[in-house]
């Protein structure tokens, strides 16, 4: 019966108002006083925490607990005090707890700070016995340190590859080479560029026996790269139908993908479509570049498979029309249908499939709906019964985007 409740915003906190809504879609709104809990009566009490802050310094948590219940304090509910909660005590008001070190010991983060190691390191250590240590009730690490177990640490550290990364050349790398991210960080760069120079002829490289780019690098190649990026002419847009082919492809006739679409006034994914379904002849170039092969026959072709009647894609608020002789018939689509009952046109594919919704296919393969007073008054009855739909409004843009 109940749609969904609704706990509604109220400045007074002893009240409460709660909104019911309806399967009807009828609402109502309960107002009611909340239970009389007041959270300063639940507060620690000002003796136990005092006696918690004078204890801490020289006292465990289980020791300051058998002190709070030989005091006979408990907690705000009336609950006698556990080493839980002294220590969510002692964290909630920032007590510090008694130094579990002895004289000459120090803590894990201050021998990694002292060492200039991170603290997993000396976890490792403590672990592996390559550290002496002990641990307290609490289970935090006490070492012992002096000058004599600090120069141990130090040599541990000279003598390990992980502490100190020792630089070495990746598998079949010459020492005169470098990596593609090694290349990036010296210029200064994406590593894109140098693939795409790579790709080009630009830059040269071989793959090594684990297929990494190996660049030989001196002086001489540093310098034309820092020339290249000082020029990046080469990435710049050259008008209408940028990026042409080369000067010796141009003269065979032929025409770069960016040329073909502005020629023929479409986008270039509609040009690259076309290589892609075999509708048009087109080969790469060593570089990686499409060139197509043109003649006016192409092109007449071309225009002629460009203008064929196809989907006619969005076209604004319950986008997707049927024809203008099946819509005079008082048919809509299944988009509009769901733009006027401001629901998901997969809501009304089911009603379809299910039977619950009559429904016929046009000669273009749309689906139509005779669409009438009836027909929608029945859709918005079997919309609001459906425990699963929840009405929304939509704001269409051009596109038919919401």
């Amino acid at each position: 019966m109940i749609s969904d409740i609704t706990l509604l915003p109220e400045t007074d906190r002893t009240r409460a108002r709660i909104g019911v809504r309806w399967h009807t879609g009828a609402t109502d709104i309960l107002d009611i006083r909340r239970p009389h809990t007041s959270a300063q009566n639940r507060k620690t009490p000002a003796a136990a925490r005092e006696l918690i802050a004078r204890l801490s310094p020289s006292h465990s948590n289980t020791e300051i607990t058998a002190e709070l219940a030989r005091a006979g304090l408990t907690t705000g509910t009336g609950q006698p005090y556990t080493v839980t909660a002294v220590k969510w005590i002692r964290y909630t008001y920032k007590i510090p707890s008694s130094s579990p070190f002895g004289d000459g010991e120090i803590g894990v983060d201050e021998a990694a700070k002292i060492l200039g190691i991170t603290a997993n390191a000396v976890y490792y250590w403590l672990t592996h016995d390559r550290l002496t240590g002990r641990k307290d009730a609490s289970g935090r690490w006490c070492i012992p340190w002096n000058q004599q177990v600090e120069a141990d640490c130090r040599r541990q550290i000279d003598a390990s590859g992980h502490l100190v990364p020792r630089e070495s050349l990746p598998h079949g790398m010459q020492p005169d080479e470098l990596t593609i991210q090694r290349t990036a960080d010296r210029l200064g760069v994406n590593c894109h560029v140098l693939y795409y120079w790579i790709r080009i002829g630009r830059l040269t490289a071989r793959k090594g026996p684990d297929g990494r780019w190996c660049i030989p690098w001196d002086a001489h190649v540093e310098t034309c790269c820092r020339i290249w990026l000082a020029h990046p002419e080469q990435f710049a847009a050259r008008g209408v139908g940028s990026r042409p082919l080369p000067a010796s492809d141009t003269a065979d006739a032929e025409l770069s993908i960016q040329q073909v679409a502005a020629r023929l006034g479409v986008l270039p994914a509609a040009i690259a479509y076309q290589v892609k379904a075999g509708r048009l002849a087109a080969r790469h170039r060593g570089n990686g570049r499409v060139a197509i092969p043109w003649n006016t026959t192409v092109e007449a072709d071309l225009r002629t498979q460009l203008t064929r009647l196809k989907h006619p894609g969005p076209t604004g608020p319950g986008s997707h029309p049927l024809p203008a002789d099946v819509a005079a018939r008082g048919e809509i689509s299944v988009q509009d249908a769901a733009a006027r009952l401001g629901i998901r046109p997969g809501t009304i594919y089911h009603w379809i499939y299910c039977g619950d919704l009559t429904a016929h296919r046009t000669a273009n393969g749309r689906v139509g709906i005779p669409w009438t007073a009836g027909v929608e008054a029945a859709c918005r009855q079997r919309a609001l019964k459906c425990t699963k739909f929840t009405p929304q409004s939509r704001t269409s843009t051009a596109g038919g985007a919401v």
